[in-house]
């Protein structure tokens, strides 16, 4: 007959130590365990499978340690890119004659905004597509206020894909950062 693994319920010690290991688990260490332990995580046919991801990415992300958002924070554009498997806007997202202009005068949004997507863990898609979205609605907006109906229909093309939180984050921070403030 094979070893039984883990404390006996008859070893008191044994049993304290499991309860005080269990104990020093983090909230996010617990929401990380759960999601682990989610079958649609690893059934990529299950129908929750994506939602599963998602979940697991944004527990990883929310127990980033002080230091690994510090890092985060001070990391370049070419990093941000890299987590996500971007580079530069293709053509279809912008002209290649304003690239450069681009990469020197507005790419500190990007940078920016990267940096929030790894904070939330968004996924690589998502984030592919809200910054090819914003660089067009940009474009589209030519130095002007987007109107709340461009806005609107901004939103709804990610409807299901962020949480009304986040898509209320993104257009406070479109407000703010960028029809109210400078790139750099």
């Amino acid at each position: 007959m094979g070893a039984i693994s883990g404390p006996r319920p008859s070893d008191p010690g044994a049993v304290a130590k499991a309860d005080q290991a269990a104990a020093k688990i983090t909230p996010t260490e617990q929401r990380i365990k759960k999601a682990n332990a989610n079958p649609a995580l690893w059934d990529s046919k299950h129908n929750d499978h994506e939602a599963a991801r998602k979940e697991l990415r944004e527990a990883v992300a929310a127990n980033a340690t002080p230091e690994e958002r510090a890092a985060m924070a001070d990391a370049p554009l070419e990093e941000h890119r890299s987590a996500f498997g971007l580079g530069d806007p293709d053509e279809v997202v912008l002209p290649k004659a304003w690239l450069a202009e681009y990469n020197e005068s507005y790419s500190g949004w990007e940078r920016d905004f990267l940096e929030e997507a790894r904070v939330h863990g968004l996924d690589s898609a998502t984030v592919r597509d809200l910054r090819g979205a914003g660089i067009r609605l940009a474009i589209e907006a030519d130095g002007r206020r987007v109107s709340d109906a461009a806005m609107d229909a901004f939103a709804e093309k990610f409807k299901g894909r962020l949480k009304p939180s986040q898509m209320a984050a993104i257009k406070a921070w479109w407000r703010g950062s960028v029809e109210g403030g400078d790139a750099s």
